[in-house]
């Protein structure tokens, strides 16, 4: 269908590039996978704040924060458990995950009854706060149903056949650097196509990675024509 609608526009193909930030880059990390197993080409791709393992980043969320982590993450946490809880029908998973004084906050969150500004005064600052005290161990093992499928969506573990540029930034308050750029030595050492870690710079956070790679993208996509 796209390549009828460019057909009809007038637009010659000139091949397929993918870009994704945060979260979008996961999607596109999992779409370009699926397309190199169809044996459709992609002729380059470019990520920024790639979270390319979800056990590994919810995993130092819990046990390893930092001051630079943004405030909000817990609100990730929140939604991770109730949306993992639905789509891949595991019912009760929020309640084995939050304590139970902070469930129904958590719940009215999660199902948009309220935004994070509300949530934010009813919850502790800390994730390891806000999860029982067994998650912990849980996460360690990582074998239980939730943080095994955590661990199922990795992002990265395939022999890529696409160059791709994995952008990072020192400041990231939600993806750190080694998360963002897993997939490099990986697919390195795979003996798959170019991976690059690209620095975004000192004073780039989140937001200042995506920005970066917007503009160097478009350089590194015109060399793979």
């Amino acid at each position: 269908m796209p390549r009828a609608v460019l057909a009809d526009m007038g637009i010659e193909e000139e091949g397929l590039y993918l870009s994704g930030w945060s979260q979008g880059s996961w999607s596109t990390q999992q779409f370009r996978h699926r397309l190199e197993s169809l044996n459709i080409p992609v002729k380059a791709a470019a990520t920024a704040a790639t979270p390319a393992d979800l056990y590994l980043l919810l995993t130092r969320w819990i046990n390893k924060p930092t001051a630079l982590d943004a405030v909000w993450l817990a609100g990730s946490v929140i939604l991770f458990t109730h949306s993992y809880a639905y789509y891949y029908d595991m019912p009760g998973l929020p309640q084995t995950v939050i304590k139970p004084e902070y469930q129904a906050a958590c719940r009215d969150f999660y199902a948009n009854k309220t935004g994070w500004e509300q949530l934010q005064p009813q919850i502790p600052g800390k994730i390891a706060d806000l999860v029982q005290k067994d998650v912990v161990a849980r996460s360690s093992a990582g074998m239980d149903a939730f943080f095994s499928r955590l661990r199922e969506n990795q992002a990265f573990m395939w022999r890529s056949a696409t160059p791709c540029r994995y952008y990072y930034g020192k400041v990231d308050e939600v993806m750190p650097p080694y998360v963002a750029t897993l997939a490099v030595g990986y697919t390195e050492a795979a003996g798959g196509a170019q991976a690059e870690a690209v620095y975004a710079g000192e004073v780039a956070d989140h937001r200042g990675a995506f920005l970066y790679g917007v503009k160097d993208q478009k350089d590194f996509f015109d060399s793979k024509r």
